[in-house]
């Protein structure tokens, strides 16, 4: 049975109300510096964590956070939502998490319907945000955060690539590269209107792979081959690592140059075929989308606004020094020893 406050209160000496005004910062709690040493060293022993919901019901002010996403089974996801639970309790608040079926319309807008009735103080959404005419007017003047979507008339964050892809396809046409082959998902949004702009001002051919296609590397070096394509800009780690490792068994020599997003370690590929990749500040990104979520809680009535990071070009020299820093940060401890 988890502790409860009185029993804070017992090994800390100190009555359940003192307890509770360190715990909510009150303002007129006087207390010596040794008791608050006390009741902080008792929350620790005991992995004490308050109740979102009984704070809430104190404050008449929701401390829970809504996160509606697609996955958090993959590396990526997994992360991810581990690192938001942490900010977000950073803040005070908890998540509630809402998993959504990708490309489900109808599922998405009921189970978005669903999280609002359960009332969060905002919603981090990371997903595409369509929602329903009835969806649309619950949402008005609601903080609810895009972490991938751009729908202009809701808030959101993410990241500014277009200078790294002008970089990377840069490299890519001082190596003498005429075609690109492009990852892609189905609904690529500003990922392929970007690229497709660079490509047209370098006079670079492009085609698109889909990303069902791209998973499966023998059909993606077929779709390379049938194309032509002499270089590969992919979205994800997973699916150039995927063909590399094919390749390798299959005695596969004739690669194209590749460049790759890269977030976090475990994307980290050493490879002759690789030029450098894009680079998605991660932990940044984690820390100021909980930043903005938490000032739209504090203002829901401000105006729907675009913030983003940007994303940087690394070639493998930069990439190696990079990997071996994030590998000596504990912040990514958790991943690498998961992995």
């Amino acid at each position: 049975m988890p502790p409860t406050l009185k029993d804070i209160a017992s090994r800390a000496n100190v009555s359940p109300a003192l307890v509770s005004m360190y715990l909510n910062k009150n303002p007129k709690s006087r207390m010596s510096a040794e008791t608050r040493q006390r009741i902080d060293a008792a929350i620790r022993e005991m992995n004490y964590h308050p109740s979102a919901l009984a704070r809430s019901l104190r404050s008449g002010k929701s401390m829970i956070i809504g996160y509606a996403t697609g996955n958090i089974v993959g590396t990526f996801s997994s992360f991810r939502t581990q690192m938001l639970l942490q900010e977000a309790y950073r803040f005070g608040y908890q998540l509630l998490i809402s998993l959504v079926p990708f490309y489900d319309y109808a599922q998405e807008q009921k189970i978005l319907n669903s999280l609002l009735d359960s009332q969060p103080a905002g919603i981090l959404y990371n997903l595409d945000l369509r929602p329903d005419e009835e969806t649309a007017r619950r949402l008005k003047g609601y903080p609810i955060l895009q972490m991938s979507g751009d729908n202009p008339a809701y808030n959101n964050f993410d990241f500014e690539r277009q200078a790294a892809f002008e970089q990377a396809i840069e490299l890519f046409c001082r190596e003498g590269r005429r075609k690109l082959a492009v990852t892609v998902v189905a609904n690529y949004g500003d990922w392929g209107r970007c690229i497709t702009r660079t490509c047209r001002e370098h006079d670079l051919e492009i085609v698109y792979i889909p990303g069902n296609v791209a998973d499966n590397p023998k059909n993606l070096l077929e779709m390379l081959s049938a194309s032509g394509a002499d270089s590969l800009l992919s979205y994800s780690s997973t699916i150039v690592a995927k063909m590399l490792h094919f390749c390798e068994q299959h005695e596969i020599v004739t690669l194209p140059a590749c460049i790759y997003c890269y977030t976090l370690p475990t994307d980290y590929i050493a490879h002759p075929s690789i030029r450098g990749v894009i680079v998605n500040p991660f932990r940044e990104s984690i820390s100021e989308c909980m930043k903005r979520m938490i000032e739209m809680i504090d203002n829901p009535a401000g105006p729907a606004e675009h913030r983003s990071l940007p994303a940087k070009f690394m070639n493998v020299t930069d990439l190696a020094q990079f990997y071996n820093t994030q590998l000596e940060d504990p912040y990514y401890e958790p991943i690498l020893v998961a992995h």
